[in-house]
């Protein structure tokens, strides 16, 4: 234990400098002979000594009270003090409340006071210490604040990739007397550019070069890719993927060597399978946590002064560096996405073509074995470990109209493309990050799409307003002389209005709120905590006078037992929220992961008997999916970054504390959401204003009425 741990806060550490504005720089050492600098600060300490007065005058009334009836008790039932005061505690309790009280002749603090300010300095200094040594880890393992996760899902997919090809060859070397060459893969390696390089393991066919027997196109294969400086990375993962292969090969053999589906054996190797699995994951999650060494000198160097900066500003600055942690800690995971994947699956239903009347047994109990091994894996398998998909604004254009056209037309559902997005986003990489972009992608979307509007209504316009000339010439040659294409447009635009504006709410959330979250919350705690100190500085008095009231027993007494708690709160609630906030960060991918996965499972199978058919019922069911998944992601984050002052909160009251709570209250969030509210309601108002003028009937002359109408509408156009 390093007894310097409470006493390290730099100069520069902000919250010092917090207390600093309050009563003056030097308040950490009232308690020692210091006196505070600061002409506010002096305000504040003559207050307090004013306010020591008041109470030390209510605590010697209250004395005098005390010893008044424990004269008059004494004299009646012949008990020092009588029987209510009776007790040892009595006076070494008055005595601890004046002592409390009395101000300290350097500072006119009292007693009380000067220790509450030294134990907010040593929680201060736990709390940046915490902080620091925190980020100093992370810059260690490259800047992650979590190792990199398991493989466990895409172990799954890789093992049923390679029972699936060794089996063929155990079946044809055991059954057909036909050999596979080798070990029954080879490796390749090669690179498109000078800096990737991936490595592949390519599985051979039985009996390579015997026409008739099996093609060697029908095999799977398994790569793994990774940058020229992380060679060793992909070696390891291929060696892990070499030694799984030798511990599925007897596997494999048990199911090549069945025999019209009679294999007692078969049933209790889901245990070996497994563990063949667990051991591949944990080995793969080594080499992958290893990588986060392989770091370059610039990126080391951007590390270094990150903890500096933590080290010089202290712990209230971590939210002010979240998004920068968040960055580099997606950095160091995209160290280690050198993972193995399935490059390419086998063909079992070509495999066999040329095989013996055993093979479909194999088959069969191989098929029968994986699909319960992995039944309801098949989305996650086919997503883990893939790379966020990069949606542009036309890709997400067109995969609304795309899903909500094509669910017109035949059996499907838009609830299942708008589910594929929201696991794109949610399921790989962080979660945070990926909305965002997702937010902006939404944003960029919607104004090209208003844009697009905006245009039609300035045609329109154009025509209504100058009934002649050129501009009004050419936008009759679009629109047609007889406006049935104007209709056509404000018809399409009356659908779309709702569905872009709802595009560009969620968007906003997306990409502006969600990232503030944590800064928002942050922000919340340490003024709650800069809050409740001031709050411990005046109730330390009142505090100080309850140990004066004689009831109870023990050094506080009946009223005095509470404080003490609320006195360890003061030290213990920083290093708190610094905790809260670093786990927010580790969980926070874990829970993005969870939603993505199971929100695509619920809308692969959510299809009802109502299910709607059409396109503009197909366009609201892809957009409520969308959305209604992003939003959950959204409240999931919201409740795991409120561990910042949830922990602080709850976690004091597991020693009997009641504490007072500082939770954040969602006030925040609320008005954020009532303004984007207030914004698309006002929006969705003045276009629909213009939005209706296409449907007024126009002449080629124009009345006046229909002119101030359409320069109200092109008013409103300019207000938007």
């Amino acid at each position: 234990m390093d007894s310097s741990i409470l006493d390290t806060a730099k100069s520069t550490d902000r919250s010092i400098g917090f207390i600093n504005d309050i009563f003056g720089s030097g308040w950490e050492n009232a308690l020692t002979g210091g006196t505070p600098a600061g002409e506010f600060g002096n305000v504040l300490i003559e207050m307090f000594y004013s306010f020591n007065a008041i109470v030390l005058a209510g605590v010697a009334v209250l004395l005098f009270y005390v010893i008044s009836a424990g004269v008059v008790g004494t004299a009646h039932e012949g008990e020092a003090l009588g029987k209510r005061y009776s007790t040892l505690w009595t006076p070494i309790r008055s005595a601890l409340a004046i002592s409390f009280l009395m101000p300290l002749p350097w500072v006119k603090l009292s007693l009380l006071q000067a220790l509450v300010l030294k134990f907010i300095f040593f929680s201060i200094s736990g709390a940046s210490y915490l902080a620091s040594q925190t980020v100093d880890m992370m810059a260690k393992q490259g800047g992650a604040m979590t190792l990199a996760a398991a493989p466990t899902i895409q172990g799954e997919g890789i093992a049923a990739e390679i029972l699936k090809n060794l089996t063929v060859q155990e079946y044809f070397s055991q059954q057909e007397q036909v050999g596979f060459p080798g070990d029954g893969f080879v490796e390749t390696s090669g690179g498109s550019d000078n800096e990737s390089l991936t490595k592949s393991i390519i599985f051979s066919a039985p009996n390579y070069g015997v026409p008739g027997v099996i093609n060697r196109s029908d095999m799977g294969s398994i790569s793994v890719s990774c940058t020229q400086n992380q060679q060793s990375v992909c070696d390891s993962e291929i060696a892990l993927v070499r030694q799984l292969i030798t511990t599925l090969r007897p596997l494999a053999r048990e199911f090549g060597m069945a025999q019209d589906g009679e294999n007692s054996s078969i049933g209790s190797l889901s245990i070996y399978y497994n563990q063949a699995i667990k051991a591949y994951a944990t080995q793969s999650q080594i080499a992958a946590t290893n990588a986060l060494g392989l770091i370059s000198d610039q990126k080391q160097v951007q590390l270094s002064k990150f903890t500096n900066a933590i080290s010089n500003n202290g712990w209230t600055w971590l939210g002010a560096y979240y998004s920068a942690m968040l960055q580099q800690n997606a950095a160091a995971h995209a160290a280690t996405e050198s993972r193995a994947s399935v490059a390419k699956p086998m063909r079992l239903d070509l495999a066999g073509k040329n095989a013996g009347k055993e093979f479909e047994a194999s088959i069969t109990q191989l098929k029968t074995f994986l699909d319960t091994e992995q039944a309801g894996l098949e989305s996650q398998i086919a997503s883990a470990g893939q790379p966020n998909d990069e949606m542009g604004i036309g890709r997400l254009a067109s995969s609304f109209f795309a899903d909500a056209l094509m669910s017109s037309f035949c059996e499907a559902s838009s609830q299942q493309g708008a589910g594929d997005i929201v696991a794109g986003v949610l399921s790989t990489g962080d979660p945070v990050l990926n909305l965002q972009e997702l937010g902006h992608k939404l944003i960029n979307t919607s104004s090209v799409l208003l844009t697009g509007m905006g245009g039609a209504m300035i045609a329109k316009s154009a025509v209504d307003i100058f009934p002649s000339g050129r501009l009004a010439g050419m936008a009759a040659s679009i629109l047609g002389a007889d406006d049935t294409m104007g209709k056509l447009i404000g018809m399409a635009m009356a659908l779309l209005v709702p569905v872009v504006l709802a595009l560009m709410f969620a968007g906003i959330c997306f990409a502006y709120y969600v990232p503030a979250l944590p800064f928002i919350i942050w922000v919340s705690a340490i003024v709650g905590w800069l809050v409740l100190t001031m709050e411990m500085m005046v109730a330390a008095p009142i505090w100080a006078a309850m140990h004066a009231i004689p009831e109870g027993e023990g050094m506080a007494g009946q009223h005095g037992k509470q404080g003490y708690m609320m006195f360890f709160g003061i030290l213990f609630r920083p290093a708190l929220h610094v905790i809260g906030f670093f786990m927010a960060f580790a969980i926070v991918n874990t829970v993005g992961h969870f939603i993505g996965n199971t929100y695509q499972t619920f809308t692969a199978v959510t299809n009802g008997d109502a299910a709607p058919y059409g396109l503009p019922a197909q366009a609201i069911s892809w957009l409520a999916t969308l959305v209604i998944g992003a939003s959950i992601a959204v409240v999931s984050i919201h409740k795991v970054f409120n561990l910042i002052t949830w922990l602080p909160d709850n976690i004091l009251r597991w020693a009997g504390g009641n504490t007072p709570s500082l939770g954040h209250d969602d006030k925040s969030g609320g008005m954020i959401v009532a303004a984007m509210s207030q914004t698309q309601h006002k929006i969705s108002g003045g276009l629909s204003k213009a939005v209706d003028g296409f449907s007024k009937p126009s002449s080629s002359t124009g009345t006046a009425s229909s002119k101030a109408e359409s320069k109200a509408d092109m008013h409103t156009l300019g207000d938007i």
